[in-house]
């Protein structure tokens, strides 16, 4: 049985994604993530699976049932004249599976151009554009940020290639900043991509961070760049990601950090040598990109760090150190 005629069996009417009620009235586009699962011999037990949830369905009660549709995001209520704008944005977009994957943070389709424009608008800096910031700007800017500045004095170099996945070995030998920026317009539409080929100096940190929204540090030297940013940070919201000793360390910051008292030293990690690799690269950069959405959708920040410990070759899950 077709899931349109699932729905017709409960009173509602399902024509190209469209979600219709009996009386004709518009619901919806269906969430790309949701579906009907089916139970029983005789399909008479039907289950509706959302990115909030899912729930048995009961046939008699049409109301309650579009009620718990929209509470596990089954849909995405819509009015009529934004279908076209929204089925273009998940069938033609070239980000369309970034629109499929933010329709599940929002209620409605209002909040869902409101956070496409948000996000669009954000003007993100991004510290040091090595195994975690090259990769970080890549998801951001799949997910939609449209102006990025990118900081790094380094170049390309052969031992870059394991884990920095857009360089290629016609780049070694060039500027990261400027090989990462053309492979980013090659591969997204509508980039307004700054370079600054050049190591962090603490005394233009103010005139760096100026007029930007999100400050990325994924720099590895100078070895105190982290506290500089943190020193300096007045009304900016800080995400960081590197290494300490021999775990991976994902940080946000909306305010400075605070002092321990009892040991006198600032609580957030000090870059050590790091056991650089592809999976730990990827793992940080997936966990600044998706920190630094959810940051865009709630507008909330805090402090907070993050470890990725591992016990020998294995990977152990992520857990908070300290919260303020």
């Amino acid at each position: 049985m077709e899931q349109k005629d699932i729905f017709s069996k409960l009173g509602l009417e399902l024509c190209q994604n469209c979600l219709w009620s009996s009386n004709k009235k518009l619901l919806g586009i269906v969430n790309p993530s949701a579906y009907l699962r089916i139970r029983g011999n005789k399909h008479q037990i039907i289950y509706a699976h959302g990115p909030l949830g899912y729930f048995r369905i009961d046939l008699s009660a049409e109301r309650e049932l579009i009620e718990r549709l929209a509470r596990c995001r089954f849909y995405l209520p819509c009015k009529e004249k934004d279908v076209l704008r929204l089925k273009e944005l998940l069938e033609v977009n070239p980000l369309s599976r970034s629109v499929s994957y933010l329709i599940n943070w929002v209620e409605n389709f209002s909040e869902l151009a409101a956070l496409l424009r948000e996000i669009a608008k954000a003007k993100v800096l991004i510290v040091g554009c090595g195994g975690v910031g090259s990769n970080t700007a890549y998801l951001l800017a799949g997910l939609g940020f449209k102006t990025l500045h990118l900081l790094d004095g380094d170049k390309i170099d052969i031992t870059n290639l394991n884990r920095q996945a857009l360089y290629t070995k016609a780049d070694v030998g060039k500027f990261k900043v400027t090989q990462l920026k053309q492979h980013l317009l090659e591969r997204f539409t509508g980039l307004t991509i700054t370079t600054i080929r050049s190591f962090v100096d603490k005394k233009c940190i103010r005139n760096l961070t100026a007029n930007i929204d999100i400050i990325v540090v994924s720099a590895d030297s100078p070895p105190n760049v982290y506290q500089d940013f943190y020193n300096t940070l007045s009304g900016k919201v800080l995400f960081t990601g590197g290494y300490d000793v021999m775990d991976c360390v994902v940080a946000q910051f909306s305010t400075r950090p605070k002092r321990n008292k009892k040991k006198n030293i600032y609580v957030f990690p000090i870059l050590d040598v790091p056991p650089s690799s592809g999976p730990l690269n990827f793992r940080v950069s997936a966990i600044l990109a998706e920190q630094i959405l959810r940051y865009m959708v709630t507008h909330k920040a805090h402090n907070s760090i993050q470890k990725l410990y591992f016990d020998g070759p294995r990977f152990a899950g992520i857990k908070p150190i300290y919260r303020y």
